[in-house]
């Protein structure tokens, strides 16, 4: 028959187990979701800081939050995918290169790695369409037209940039997760539409193609006429004159007659008449 101890022995020690297996279970899932989260860190090329409590299940991140503007268009870089894009939440952003500066950090507590989000990067909006346009993206009227109105308040998921096709879209209105007041945008590209170039001209430009200019047979046919006539003009106008057809010229002696004046009383071959002043009468 069996005694009081060997009850105890046989349902306490069960129990005790069952007791320390949510422990073990919470320290093993802390363990497990902070080596995936320092492996999409890694991914991702982020370089975070990190502290876990296996006990609680918790583990803290610190993510650094960037600033970002466009490379160098010379540069080959400008052209291509980003070197390592991140799968996490909110790194879309890392769809390209970018030039960036830390500016802070963000700390998150998570308890799985599906939890943990990379801080959107602050970016202006001018040089981003810029960008974008540079790359072969193409403005969505209704977007652009709804951003105008509504601001800040335009409805999540609001297509502002299409693909170069037209039919899908690259750039969109996305969840405010931590940026209050501030618009967020999220990236939709894909490797198949990188189609321009360091030779392509920039957004706003135009390459004029001029046509070579020939001479053509109108041309010549205009000039000819007037080469012959020079010819013919040469070929009338003696150089030198022989002395029967040349007329030498007589000086005159004589002078030219000067013409008569208004005071003049007489004329040549006529008589002088006396003039007659009337005497005053009394």
């Amino acid at each position: 028959m069996a005694d009081a101890s060997d009850i105890i022995t046989y349902i306490g020690v069960p129990l005790a187990v069952l007791g320390v297996l949510p422990i073990f279970y919470t320290f093993l899932n802390s363990f497990f979701t902070l080596r995936n989260i320092k492996r999409s860190l890694r991914k991702s090329g982020l370089e975070a800081t990190t502290r876990g409590s296996f006990m609680a299940g918790v583990i803290e991140v610190s993510v650094p939050r960037f600033t970002i503007t466009p490379l160098d268009r010379k540069e080959d870089e400008y052209w291509t995918q980003g070197r390592r894009p991140s799968p996490l939440k909110g790194g879309t952003w890392t769809t390209f290169n970018w030039n960036h500066l830390i500016t802070s950090h963000a700390m998150q507590r998570v308890q799985y790695s599906s939890d943990l989000k990379v801080p959107q990067a602050e970016i202006d909006l001018e040089e981003l369409f810029e960008y974008l346009l540079d790359r072969g993206a193409v403005p969505d009227a209704k977007g652009i037209h709804m951003l105008r109105v509504s601001g800040l308040w335009t409805p999540t998921g609001t297509s502002l940039m299409l693909s170069p096709g037209g039919t899908q879209t690259a750039l969109r209105i996305s969840m405010p997760d931590d940026s209050d007041g501030v618009l967020s945008l999220a990236l939709q590209w894909k490797p198949e539409w990188n189609k321009r170039d360091r030779s392509s001209l920039p957004p706003g430009w135009m390459r004029l193609h001029l046509p070579a200019a020939k001479p053509s047979s109108s041309n010549e046919k205009a000039f000819s006429p007037t080469v012959e006539r020079a010819a013919e003009l040469d070929r009338i106008s003696p150089t030198k004159t022989d002395d029967h057809d040349s007329v030498p010229l007589e000086k005159s002696d004589s002078q030219p007659k000067p013409k008569p004046s208004c005071s003049d009383d007489s004329r040549d071959g006529e008589e002088k008449i006396p003039s007659y002043t009337p005497a005053p009468t009394s």
